[in-house]
């Protein structure tokens, strides 16, 4: 593969940047790929007769208008100088099928939240890791898994110096119960080991890989049973919620309005709200400085 050297990546062939991006994401639109490599390349233009290279080359396969990695492309893209370093995704076996269609709301997903922050805070940097999945033991009990679709790594927009912020975001499964999410809440409450809701900092597991506790934003795919699962979520929780840690909204809803706008639920605010980043330093560990005052913006 060879690409003549462009924008401010000099040497980088586009081939092995597109690579990159597939494999980190394992499904991408055509638009979406546009979009992913705005901050790599401005030859843009280059980017269907790429695409299709890669294709002819069997090096990429494109179906329903998405873009995805076999397991043969899969091996082939980390063995490029641009993959290096990358963790090796779950390659897509079955163009179409309901993984390839998740994979490719997941990138939709990172996509709305990266135009709701660098609309707001161009900045202040902001990456996403998918997926995220940690094991830990909570006041002595048996091992235990929290994970998420994907985690938000930013930085408190209104903090001088920056101080690390992250988010756990959940795509919730399709046909995904009410019973099945509340567990799911509640294994999460566990890892950051919430107190009462007046607590000004929490002390849980969360502390080996975050520098603050992290937020939880579920996303559901439809609105049908969207009250029940609030119910559900809403038993066991109270601390973690009242603080305004977590978030709920509809695939649909955040695509048609965008991240940054009211589409956010909780138990305790039936209101949708707008989510954005918190206006004070939230649960910094025992012993950190707090550095700094900040006001929150009005909501644009």
């Amino acid at each position: 593969m060879s690409d003549a050297p462009y924008g401010h990546q000099p040497g980088q062939p586009l081939s092995g940047l597109i690579l990159s991006v597939l494999l980190a994401h394992r499904a991408a639109s055509t638009p979406q790929l546009y979009e992913l490599l705005s901050d790599e390349t401005s030859e843009t233009t280059r980017l269907d007769e790429r695409l299709e290279v890669l294709r002819a080359q069997q090096l990429a396969v494109h179906h329903g208008g998405a873009w995805y990695l076999t397991q043969d492309e899969v091996e082939v893209a980390c063995s490029q100088p641009e993959c290096l370093g990358r963790r090796q995704a779950q390659a897509i076996t079955v163009p179409g099928s309901a993984a390839a269609h998740d994979a490719l709301a997941l990138t939709g997903l990172e996509l709305l939240f990266r135009r709701q922050h660098r609309a707001a805070y161009p900045r202040v940097p902001f990456g996403w890791d998918a997926p995220v999945v940690h094991r830990f033991r909570a006041h002595g009990s048996a091992s235990a898994l929290v994970g998420a679709t994907a985690r938000l790594r930013t930085c408190l927009p209104r903090c001088r110096p920056l101080l690390a912020m992250d988010a756990l975001v959940d795509l919730l499964p399709s046909a995904a119960q009410p019973q099945s999410v509340g567990a799911r809440l509640r294994g999460f409450a566990r890892f950051e080991a919430s107190g009462p809701p007046d607590t000004a900092r929490c002390s849980g597991p969360w502390r080996r890989w975050y520098p603050r506790a992290p937020y939880l934003l579920m996303v559901a795919r439809t609105r049908s049973g969207i009250g029940p699962l609030l119910e559900e979520i809403g038993l066991g929780v109270a601390g973690l919620l009242r603080r305004g840690r977590f978030g709920l909204a509809v695939l649909a809803e955040l695509e048609r309005h965008g991240a940054g706008a009211p589409v956010w639920a909780s138990p305790y605010e039936p209101a949708r709200r707008r989510w954005d980043y918190p206006a004070s330093v939230p649960d910094a560990p025992i012993g950190a400085e707090r550095i700094g005052r900040h006001r929150r913006r009005s909501p644009g």
